[in-house]
This record gives structure tokens, sequence and C-alpha cells, in this order.
């Protein structure tokens, strides 16, 4: 028995001496990497982040840049600053300014699909104005990457940002059925907030939705979201914050030439605040039909500007095919245009109180 033990033994030994191994620290580890386009040059220019990590004190981050034509090249060059090896396997978050991405970020999405180091669930974001810019804040005590990606990840797991990461745009990207979206960052005082969400058309910037839409936005896309809704009821004039704790939405054909899509949408909400006196039954019949009534209207402008832009953000066609065997989806990557919706919404507040 002890026999086939020390064989495997050796054989482990043996296959690890052939690892080539990295001591963390004798590397840099890259944690947010930044792409911006020279201007006035067919250049890019990249900016990456790595923590240095000093007992009893905040988390420093080296800031290194580097030029190049092609992005890739950006890191050899960044290399040449470098006083250790960098390595980008811990990367969390690729940044792009909002004039490179109204250019494309076909060059990016390249290299960063076939570093296999690179995890899937990297998250990526454009930002207002240049991204050396806002990595040159020193944000948070954990550091500017932690702050970014923690700033991002809270907003999409508990408000109002649609899941965005690599896996997600590059999936919407190849397919050429559905579109993409990133959310916006912007600098503030002295810090970065979340400035609306980024609509792509293949790998190009070519739309956005402001924040007062995202809560429709991400019900239509997520299908579930822990954000806050603000209305007024129209018959009392008073003000309604709405935490929704459950929404979904179905999608279904009921015209396929050319196309008529019915969007359900439910959601179950919960107030948290209300301007007027006491609650009655009567009042929260209204707050839901007057929640029932923006939700539709948000959805139906929010489609008439994917028509307008030619997109399709939430996989409208992809949804469609899955059950309607005579949906044409080659057609609908050409034309993205030429269809319309039935949008309906029920609402119900199952709660009067705080649920956070």
């Amino acid at each position: 028995m002890k026999y086939p033990i020390i064989i495997c033994c050796l054989i482990f030994c043996a296959l690890s001496g052939c690892i080539e191994q990295e001591i963390i620290d004798d590397i840099n580890l890259v944690t947010t990497a930044g792409f911006d386009k020279k201007e006035g040059e067919d250049k890019y220019t990249g900016t990456v982040l790595i923590p240095q990590f000093l007992k009893d004190q905040p988390v420093q981050e080296e800031r290194l840049t580097g030029e190049s034509l092609l992005s890739r090249e950006i890191l050899s060059e960044i290399q040449k600053e470098s006083s250790r090896p960098i390595a980008i396997g811990k990367i969390k978050l690729v940044l792009f300014s909002e004039e490179l991405a109204r250019q494309g970020v076909e060059n990016f999405m390249d290299p960063l699909q076939r570093d296999e180091s690179i995890g899937s669930r990297v998250l990526l974001a454009v930002t207002r104005g240049d991204t050396a810019d806002i990595m040159s804040e020193q944000l948070g005590l954990k550091g500017t990457s932690t702050y970014l990606t923690s700033l991002i990840l809270h907003n999409k797991e508990r408000r109002d940002v649609p899941i965005a990461n690599l896996h997600l745009f590059l999936d919407n990207y190849k397919s050429a059925w559905s579109d993409s979206y990133l959310p916006f960052l912007k600098k503030k005082d002295e810090g970065v907030i979340i400035d609306g969400l980024a609509l792509f058309k293949g790998d190009k910037l070519v739309g956005e939705i402001p924040n007062e839409k995202l809560f429709s936005m991400k019900i239509l896309t997520d299908g579930h979201t822990r954000g806050n809704y603000m209305l007024r009821i129209p018959e009392t004039g008073e003000l309604v914050s709405v935490n929704n704790i459950y929404s979904s939405r179905k999608i279904r054909a009921k015209q396929l030439n050319p196309l008529k899509a019915s969007i359900d949408i439910k959601i179950k909400g919960a107030i948290q605040q209300y301007t007027g006196k006491d609650l009655t039954k009567e009042d929260i019949y209204k707050i839901e039909k007057a929640l029932e009534k923006d939700i539709k209207k948000e959805a139906i402008a929010l489609f008439e500007k994917f028509r307008e832009l030619n997109i399709d953000p939430v996989r409208l066609g992809r949804e469609i095919k899955a059950y309607s065997r005579g949906f044409n989806l080659n057609e609908w990557k050409q034309e993205k245009k030429d269809y319309s919706v039935i949008v309906n919404v029920d609402a119900v507040i199952s709660e009067t109180g705080v649920t956070e």
C-alpha cells in the first residue's frame, strides 16, 4: 500500500517542478486598469493601480502608465517603469474613458478574453472624462481600486445598477443578437459616483440611461432588484419611496412578423417613506396603481430608445427565440427596430415599514 503512495508523491513533486512559480512579494499585482485615447494621436494610454500594503497604515497604491498603438503592448511599456514583474491575474476592474468607448473597445476585449489568467467576472465600467483622472484620486482606506470595485458591486447587488462584467459583455458582443451596457463613473467633489448606464451597439458606446431610469432598466434586464423608487400619487400629490423586495419579468411573443412582444412585470415592494399622514388601504391601492403606471411608462420609453439606437440590451430577441421556432434570429441581428411591445405591470405593496 505504501508503494503507490510513494510513487504518487514522486510524480507530484516532478510535475510541480515544471510549474513556473511567482512569489507574491516579488511581483506587482495589478488590481485596476484604465484606458484612454491619447489626444490628437492614434495611441492609447493605459494606467494601472498596484496596491502597496504597509503595516498599520491605509493601503497606498502605485500608479504606472504607458502608451502604445496596441492595447496589449501598453502593459509591456508599463513593465519598463516597474521595479518588479507585473501580473494581472488579480485584476478586478477595467475602466474605459467615454471618448474611447464611443470609438470602440474591440482592441481591448481581444486581449482580455485571450489572457487565461483574467477571470470572466472582472468588472467593466466607463468613465466621464479620462480614466487617469479618476484613478489619480486616493479613495477609501483600502485603496482606490477596492473603493471603485465595492462601489459598483454594492450598487449592482443591492441597488439599481444592472449586472455587467467581462463575461456578460463578451457574450452579448459575440452573439450579435443582443447588446451590452456598462455603468458610468463620474468624479464628484472628492469622490466618485455612479452616473447612469452606458449603452453599447457592438463594441461602441451609442447611448446612455440616466440614474433615475435605472430602476426600470434593472427590472427589464436582471428581473430583480433591491433598489428604491420615488413616485408621486396623482390624486393627492403625496410623495412615496418604495423599496423593491422582489421583481420579475416575462417576455412572450404575441406576433412574429412583424414582432409584437408582451412583457409582463411583477413587483413586490415595501413603503419606506410617505409624506402623507396615515396609510389607509385606499392609499396603498393608489400607490400600487401609480407605481404600475410609472414603471409601464418608463419601460415603454426605454424600448423606444432601444429601437432608435437599433440595440437590444434586454435580450428581447434571445428570449423570443427560446420559445418561438418561427422567429428569424438572423434578421434580428441586422435590424432591431421593426417591433412593438405591450408592457403589463402588476405591483403589490406587501409591507408599509422599513425592510433594510
